[in-house]
């Protein structure tokens, strides 16, 4: 639009995946224990950087950040953050949701992958518990609302009144009678 723009006191963050196949690749010889150390990942991820760009343009940079695996804990912490944007949706739908720590933890593990992070997440988030709450939302057991427990899948414990198995998690559910 013809406009000028100041743009002296503008801080700028590029994100990119330069590194990622090699800060991820386990470390090979005697005594290795399969994984590199933070400093020996951040060596890589440099070296990376360092093919990947040309030296001008990395001349323009003032700092190369390198950023770190998920642990089980910050997995955690996202699976409430998107669990938090389930149950917002679900309370329109007179639904609340609760998740057991068993099942946090698998789909915190599952959810992981070394190589795109927390990414696959949100893929067993939709298939693991959306799709199954989505069918008893529109044919099932929470079409009127009602209270929705997610656990893990109990060793040979049969299905029981209320309660839904998939493969890989247990669906428990207290429905709500239609407001009359």
């Amino acid at each position: 639009n013809g406009k000028k723009a100041d743009f002296r006191n503008v801080i700028l963050l590029m994100t990119s995946n330069a590194g990622a196949r090699e800060m991820t690749s386990p470390v090979i010889g005697f005594g290795a224990e399969g994984d590199a150390s933070g400093a020996e990942r951040a060596a890589k991820g440099i070296k990376a950087v360092e093919k990947l760009f040309s030296p001008e343009f990395r001349n323009r940079l003032d700092g190369v950040v390198g950023f770190h695996g998920l642990n089980q804990d910050i997995m955690e912490k996202v699976v409430d953050k998107f669990m938090q944007e389930v149950e917002g949706q679900l309370s329109e739908k007179r639904i609340r949701l609760e998740l057991s720590e068993a099942a946090r933890q698998w789909l915190a593990e599952k959810g992981y992958d070394p190589a795109f992070g927390a990414r696959p997440l949100a893929r067993l988030i939709q298939t693991e518990i959306k799709d199954v709450l989505a069918d008893e939302i529109l044919f099932g057991r929470l079409r009127e609302g009602g209270h929705v427990l997610i656990d893990r899948v109990p060793e040979g414990e049969p299905e029981k009144e209320g309660m839904l198995a998939t493969s890989n998690l247990t669906f428990h559910f207290v429905t709500t009678s239609p407001e009359r």
